[in-house]
């Protein structure tokens, strides 16, 4: 989401200067414009048209709370925050509709930590880049490559970031554990036979799993420095994590980020990170290598006051503790077989 968009209609503040935007400092203000978005976090550095400030103003000055929230401008796309009074082209999306359904989920995860409301309106031009990233799912690509910035923002030379070899490696061993997980077609076993020489090529494969442990109660993101981590964000800023960000997001959602990944400008800003639970499986990584489950031990007692009994034992038998029984009874496992 632009930070010039409306939090409250969508409309994009800084397509024309008549539409007006003020801040949310003015406590009342905020207030009521949490109850009309929420569940969607609204703090005071968000922004709202005039005209929903106006009306937000009227609501906190006379005590009374409509039934419904008002908006501003009722026609606006919700993808780009266009007004779509005068537009002649544009699509109403309907929950009935299976086609709609598909687009108003593509639009969901473009817009985090946004919500789609009730009635859900594209313009022209991103109903035509939703419906694209449409059929790039049909036929099995990342959701990364269908973003909307992707499809409407051409590379340049300041936006464009080459990986280093380094960081190729590892994005590449990520995607072949990624399609490692998926469950392989079944084949006839009385047609099959291998021989000699297919059974020694096979053999000297290199294996990337070989040195991994799966933890199926955490994931992680691909390691890579090139990009913001979050699946779909083409965003071109590329911020270090804090230490306190990486160990919010792994005890409170048991999401690993590696200590050299990167985070948007937008994204660092993000106050709600419950939108991780809705990674599809196929997107997620529960592989982790002995390095990476050593640095996830270090994030959980890095902090632990260990003059202090009792918060040591709730830390210890929520958090560290199991971490280390789901690693042990994993690799004992991974021993048997």
């Amino acid at each position: 989401m632009s930070m010039n968009t409306c939090v409250n209609c969508g409309i994009a503040t800084n397509r024309c200067n008549t539409i007006g935007t003020r801040t949310l400092t003015d406590e009342a203000v905020l207030s009521t414009v949490r109850k009309w978005v929420a569940p969607q976090p609204v703090n005071e550095d968000d922004i709202v048209c005039q005209s929903c400030w106006n009306r937000a103003k009227s609501v906190s000055v006379d005590g009374s709370r409509p039934d419904e929230s008002p908006l501003g401008h009722r026609r606006v796309c919700t993808l780009c925050g266009r007004s779509l009074l005068r537009q002649i082209r544009c699509h109403e999306l309907k929950s009935g509709s299976e086609q709609d359904c598909q687009i108003i989920e593509v639009v969901k995860e473009w817009i985090l930590p946004r919500l789609v409301g009730v009635f859900c309106i594209l313009c022209h031009s991103c109903w035509l880049r939703a419906t694209k990233a449409i059929r790039h799912l049909h036929l099995g690509l990342s959701n990364s490559a269908a973003s909307p910035n992707a499809i409407s923002k051409p590379y340049s030379h300041e936006s464009f970031i080459s990986a280093s070899p380094k960081d190729q490696r590892t994005s590449e061993q990520d995607s072949q554990l990624l399609q490692e997980s998926q469950p392989a077609p079944l084949q006839e076993s009385h047609n099959f036979q291998t021989t000699p020489k297919q059974e020694q090529t096979a053999l000297t494969i290199p294996n990337a799993r070989a040195n991994t442990i799966d933890l199926p109660d955490y994931f992680r993101p691909i390691e890579t420095e090139r990009r913001c981590f979050v699946d779909g964000c083409k965003r071109s800023q590329r911020n270090r994590l804090t230490l306190l960000m990486r160990k919010r997001l792994l005890r409170q959602y048991n999401y690993y980020v590696p200590p050299n990944n990167r985070l948007c400008d937008f994204h660092m800003k993000c106050t709600s990170w419950d939108f991780l639970s809705n990674i599809p499986v196929k997107n997620a990584i529960n592989s982790f290598t002995a390095k990476q489950i050593q640095d996830m031990m270090w994030l959980n007692i890095s902090d632990v006051n260990f003059d202090d009994e009792g918060s040591m034992k709730d830390r210890i038998s929520n958090g560290v503790m199991f971490q280390f029984v789901s690693v042990t009874n994993v690799g004992k496992d991974k021993d048997v077989h």
